[in-house]
């Protein structure tokens, strides 16, 4: 009976784990995704999805994208102090964001413009494609900075496109492929 209680008490501490020390069995680095928005566009939905393409490249058990809404304000502090576009941060600066945040990666998307203007076509009578067509801005910025290989890769995105409707890009799904393209390539991933 002593062994058979023995056993249990051996297995309940196993299975539940009572007795094992509270830390992690992995070191999970922090990591800070901020937007920082110059157009008022980037909705809950587009910051989802770009948060999304940095989740994909820094999983768990390894890493943690936080949600701080305190990271765009010492982002945008420690930007203020340098007194540098966004366009032309380095990677002392994106070192002092990281040191600001309390992260070990840095992902960072200044948005400076989305825009789809329609364009207003002349249609001939014989013309049978009375398609219309938009042009679309972008312009954005994209950093990734890891703080422990004091490694940084960056990304402008300055594009005009002209095309008919229904085959428009539209701007936050090009920042989003983008981004994720600069992840990929950071963690040295193929691209998808």
């Amino acid at each position: 009976m002593r062994k058979i209680l023995w056993t249990c008490l051996c297995l309940l501490t196993v299975m539940f784990g009572w007795g094992a020390p509270a830390a992690s069995a992995y070191d999970m680095k922090p990591v800070a995704f901020v937007v920082l928005d110059h157009t008022d566009q980037v909705t809950a939905t587009v910051y989802r999805e770009w948060r999304q393409q940095v989740k994909q490249a820094y999983y768990a058990p390894n890493y943690i994208v936080e949600n701080n809404d305190n990271f765009g304000m010492q982002a945008s502090e420690v930007i203020a102090k340098t007194g540098k576009s966004t366009s032309k941060l380095e990677r002392a600066d994106l070192r002092a964001i990281a040191e600001a945040t309390g992260t070990q990666v840095v992902a960072l998307v200044a948005v400076n413009r989305m825009e789809e203007v329609p364009l207003m076509m002349m249609h001939s009578p014989w013309d049978d494609d009375n398609s219309d067509w938009v042009r679309v801005y972008t312009s954005a910025d994209i950093y990734l900075y890891k703080y422990a290989e004091d490694k940084m890769l960056k990304k402008h995105i300055r594009d005009v496109d002209t095309k008919e409707t229904p085959n428009v890009t539209h701007p936050e799904t090009l920042i989003k492929w983008e981004l994720r393209k600069v992840a990929n390539t950071m963690e040295n991933r193929p691209q998808i």
